[in-house]
């Protein structure tokens, strides 16, 4: 009789731990009467080398992919591209313009371009990265002449880590490197002559609410190429704030400024403003749309677009 009413006791003290509230099962049920912990889907986050949960907090800026930067490359070969401080493994595919245009002269340039991206995770922290620009069209006219040009490449590699998270005031803080080099020898548009370029950075991103979070970047632009007889070098360090927010669950909104100062002298390349927006399908795959426009500077693009496809692995 005894026993019945502690199995009983018990079992009612199992339903109770079941029902909705509860948080944890008590440690003093008998096994008999514990129910079993809930399995990891095979989809869930390892445990992190820098002590943080393995599922992500609400705030933190990598929960949600709608979050992050968007940013098109002022550079024809996209080595300038802003890194993100989320690093995920995922394929994409963008499509880029860029238009200078020279009224007084009649004198304008357009060029277009597609990019194709693919990226891995080789470990938790450390992704790698390989693309090609597939397609680049060139378009230039003036008030006697006019002429088009189409090439390919040239063909990158990428490497990023990320530095873990941080909780400055409280709030997640992300933290990542990167570095990308543009190989030579693979761009059409010059021929047999090597071009390399390089670009170092450091980015951060700090989640303010989980439908608000602010991006920053930090980076360095080598640029390198050696016709016969002679070396050209430019090189640039630019930084670049960005804030994204989602409005709504199928909707975010992106804005920032970049400023860039090396690659045309020891004055300002150029400041610029940019936004974009992005959408969600289904659950791995995102569409957005960017813009940016040089306001000052000497910077003789007058403005770039950029529609890109991601989805995720």
């Amino acid at each position: 009789m005894i026993g019945r009413l502690v199995a009983a006791a018990a079992g009612l003290l199992a339903a109770l731990a079941a029902a909705p509230g509860a948080r944890a099962q008590p440690d003093w049920l008998p096994p008999e009467v514990r129910r079993p912990s809930p399995a990891r889907p095979s989809s869930a986050r390892p445990p992190s080398p820098f002590g943080e949960s393995a599922e992500p907090e609400p705030d933190d800026p990598c929960a949600d992919p709608l979050l992050a930067p968007i940013a098109p490359a002022l550079r024809d070969s996209g080595f300038d591209h802003a890194i993100d401080a989320c690093l995920r493994g995922s394929w994409s595919a963008s499509a880029r313009g860029a238009a200078l245009i020279d009224t007084p002269d009649f004198y304008g340039t357009a060029s277009a371009s597609l990019f194709l991206e693919v990226s891995r995770m080789l470990l938790r922290d450390f992704e790698i990265t390989g693309g090609a620009r597939a397609v680049d069209a060139r378009f230039a006219q003036n008030a006697v002449i006019s002429d088009t040009e189409l090439g390919a490449g040239p063909l990158y590699l990428a490497v990023a880590g990320g530095l873990g998270l941080r909780h400055p005031g409280g709030q997640p803080l992300r933290l990542a490197w990167g570095l990308r080099l543009d190989l030579p020898w693979t761009d059409t548009t010059y021929g047999a002559t090597a071009v390399v370029a390089a670009t170092p950075q450091v980015a951060a991103s700090l989640g303010l609410s989980p439908r608000l979070a602010l991006h920053g970047r930090l980076g360095l632009l080598l640029w390198l190429v050696r016709p016969p007889g002679d070396v050209q070098t430019r090189r640039a360090v630019t930084g670049s704030s960005d804030l994204a927010w989602t409005p709504l669950r199928a909707l975010a909104v992106a804005a920032g400024v970049e400023a860039q100062t090396g690659w045309y002298g020891a004055g300002l390349d150029h400041l610029l403003v940019r936004g974009g927006l992005r959408v969600p399908f289904r659950c791995r795959a995102r569409l957005h749309l960017g813009a940016a426009v040089p306001l000052l500077g000497e910077e003789r693009t007058d403005v770039v677009g950029e529609l890109s496809f991601t989805h995720d692995w």
